[in-house]
């Protein structure tokens, strides 16, 4: 999924200030390490509503409060609970 969710940045557009990555070598034989990576992304790519669990952190830009409370609060898991 990180993989993944790094492909798809770029695909849509995304730039990296901090390139990610698997982790190779000695003692990184299982695949299962990876760096952390910061991408600049607009809110209405794709990746970024979706939850990778994973060192990514999209960098978005926004005019002010609410504009940020309005993107944070866009994504499918801050929607309400059902009752």
């Amino acid at each position: 999924m990180y993989e993944h969710a790094i492909e798809a940045c770029k695909n849509q557009g995304g730039k990296f200030v901090v390139e990610g990555g698997v982790l190779s070598g000695s003692g990184f034989e299982s695949g299962c390490y990876v760096k952390p990576c910061i991408a600049e992304a607009k809110p209405e790519f794709e990746i970024v509503t979706q939850e990778t669990f994973a060192p990514i952190l999209y960098l978005l830009k926004y005019k002010n409060l609410d504009e940020a409370i309005r993107i944070q609060n866009s994504v499918p898991q801050a929607s309400p609970p059902l009752l």
